[in-house]
C-alpha cells in the first residue's frame, strides 16, 4: 500500500464522502481505518461518535464523542454533538451544559442554540427553551428543528394556539417529517380541533404505518370522534409493531369493553 493510501486525512475524507452519501458502514470502516493509523484522531473519533448516536447507540456515541472533546475541547461542533448525545441518553442538564459551551466558542451556531432549546424544555424550562429556540432561528429563519423545539417550548406553556402554528411553520418545510405531524396532532387535540388533528394524524400514519406512536395517536382520534371499532383497530396495529406499548394495551382493553357494552 502506498503512503498516500495510507494518508489518515485521506481516509478520513473518504469516509466523510461516504457519510455524507449515507454509507454508514462504508464511512464507519474509513473512520476505524484512520483510528488504526492514529488511534486519538479527534474528528475520526466525532465522526464514528455521530455514526453511533444516529444509530442509537447512545453509550458509544456518549465515549467516542467525549474523547473527542477532550482532546479538542475548542471545537464548538464536538461540544454540540455531546449535547446531543447526552440528551438522546436522558442527560439533559448535561446536554444544556455541553450546547452553551458550543455557543460560548461560536455564538453564532444555530445548531448549538437549537440543541440548547432542546435540552431546556427536556429540562423542564420551557421558557428559556423558547428563548434558545427564536435565538437559532433569529440565525437561521428557515430551520425546521429549531421551528419544532419552539412548538414544544410553547406547549409546555400551555400556548397551544403558538405551538400549532409553529408546527405548521415547520411542515410547510418538511411536509414528511411525521414527528412534527404528530406534535401537531397532539397540540391540535388539546386544541379539541379534532378534525385537524385527526388529518394529521392520518397523514403521519400514510407516510410511517409501521410507528406504533402513530398508530397509536390514529386511535386516540378515532376514539374521540366515536368511531370505536377503528380506535381498536389502530391500537391493535400499535401493539402488533410495538407488543409492550402499555398506553395503547390500556386503550384498547378499554374501548374493547365500552365496545361490548354498546353492543
Amino acid at each position: 500500500m502506498t503512503a498516500k493510501q495510507q494518508d489518515p486525512q485521506k481516509i478520513l475524507l473518504d469516509g466523510v464522502a461516504a457519510h455524507r452519501a449515507g454509507r454508514l458502514d462504508q464511512a464507519e470502516n474509513r473512520y476505524r481505518h484512520v483510528l488504526e493509523l492514529q488511534k486519538d484522531h479527534p474528528d475520526a473519533l466525532h465522526l464514528l461518535g455521530v455514526i453511533a448516536l444516529a444509530r442509537r447507540d447512545h453509550g458509544q456515541a456518549l465515549g467516542l464523542i467525549g474523547r473527542a472533546v477532550a482532546l479538542r475541547p475548542q471545537e464548538a461542533t464536538f461540544h454540540n454533538n455531546l449535547a446531543n448525545a447526552q440528551l438522546a441518553g436522558g442527560d439533559a442538564r448535561a446536554a444544556a451544559d455541553h450546547a452553551q459551551k458550543a455557543i460560548a466558542l461560536r455564538p453564532d451556531y444555530s445548531d448549538a442554540h437549537n440543541s440548547l432549546a432542546a435540552a431546556l424544555i427536556a429540562d423542564g424550562q420551557p421558557q428559556a427553551g423558547a428563548k434558545a429556540a427564536r435565538r437559532a432561528l433569529e440565525l437561521r429563519p428557515a430551520y425546521p428543528q429549531a421551528l419544532g423545539n419552539l412548538g414544544d417550548a410553547l406547549g409546555a406553556m400551555d400556548e397551544l394556539a403558538a405551538a400549532a402554528e409553529a408546527y405548521g411553520r415547520a411542515l410547510a418545510m418538511v411536509p414528511k417529517d411525521v414527528t412534527l405531524l404528530l406534535r401537531l396532532a397532539r397540540t391540535r387535540l388539546r386544541l379539541h380541533d379534532i378534525e385537524a388533528a385527526a388529518k394529521a394524524a392520518d397523514h403521519a400514519v400514510q407516510l410511517a404505518p409501521n410507528r406504533a406512536d402513530a398508530q397509536f395517536l390514529l386511535g386516540n382520534v378515532a376514539k374521540l370522534q366515536g368511531d370505536l371499532a377503528r380506535a381498536i383497530a389502530a391500537y391493535d396495529r400499535a401493539l402488533s409493531i410495538d407488543g409492550r406499548f402499555y398506553e395503547a394495551l390500556l386503550n384498547r382493553g378499554h374501548d374493547a369493553c365500552a365496545a361490548a357494552l354498546h353492543d
